[in-house]
């Protein structure tokens, strides 16, 4: 039978390669607009752009538990904090069988998770121009959005038809919930604490065992930790970035700095070159 880390890489590798394809999707699109000013993902269609963002932030949030379970699992079965209580603890927990489960689980969780992707946004298209934005004055004005115009701008967005309330309900799922919370704090603090404990306990002075079991052990160990180190020196910069830009945006002082707005643009650019080293 297959290891419980062979099972967390497999996943791993799957979610990460579904993500870089978005990304040379994205980057594409970019390509095109700044070329050709044609948007490639025209989807038209409002069902089509849901399921788009939907799949696309769950594979994003995939990718990064993944990880997360990868190292805990290697925390628990290097560490293993409550042997004296729970002795077959680790060989429980860290066994293929349970790491698809805990995978299923993070699949279930992640789609559960993105849910309002489908329930509030929609494929919308303005006129160009930050003048003609629902947010411009404040007022989420949906006539005012959908003002005419032979040349719009269409993407994914809010439904500008929903209550102001329900924006707000959203925009604080979206900020903080999502990109704040599930995207950054929490996998950032499992990280770290279960990397220090790891490192810790491999750095404790302990009998020489001549087992070449456990000598393999300890080094796959001390490659999966710098694998999540890597991870998470490369990725979380562009997570934080992106969390600091979506909540400064909604504060007028913030987003009317033009500087503020460039130096963020630059900064997340930056990061966003990490993130793809980190996939």
């Amino acid at each position: 039978s297959t290891h419980s880390f062979v099972e967390y890489l497999r996943a791993l590798s799957f979610f990460e390669f579904l993500t870089l394809l978005y990304e040379v999707v994205q980057a594409l699109n970019d390509l095109s607009i700044y070329l050709f000013s044609k948007s490639l993902l025209n989807f038209r269609y409002s069902l089509v752009c849901k399921f788009y963002d939907y799949f696309k932030y769950s594979i994003i949030l995939l990718s990064c538990w993944t990880i997360v379970g990868l190292t805990i699992d290697r925390c628990v079965l290097v560490c293993n904090p409550w042997s004296k209580k729970y002795p077959k603890l680790s060989r429980r927990l860290c066994n293929s069988k349970c790491a698809k489960r805990i995978i299923l689980i993070l699949i279930l969780m992640s789609l559960i998770v993105n849910i309002p992707h489908l329930i509030y946004k929609e494929w919308h298209c303005r006129a160009p121009g930050f003048q003609n934005s629902a947010a411009y004055n404040q007022k989420y004005d949906s006539d005012h959005t959908k003002n005419s115009s032979s040349k719009k701008t269409c993407s994914c967005r809010i439904s500008p038809d929903i209550s102001q309330r329900t924006k707000e309900v959203f925009l604080f799922w979206h900020n903080y919930i999502f990109h704040l919370l599930c995207y950054t704090i929490l996998p950032a603090v499992m990280l770290i604490a279960s990397n220090a404990a790891i490192l810790k306990r491999i750095h404790t002075p302990r009998p020489i065992v001549s087992n070449q079991n456990e000598h393999i052990r300890s080094k796959l160990t001390g490659t999966l930790t710098v694998l999540s180190l890597l991870f998470l020196s490369l990725y979380f910069p562009f997570a934080i970035v992106e969390a600091i830009s979506y909540i400064a945006i909604r504060y007028k002082r913030y987003a009317c700095n033009i500087r503020f707005i460039l130096k963020l643009r630059i900064l997340k650019r930056l990061t966003e070159l990490l993130n793809i080293a980190a996939l």
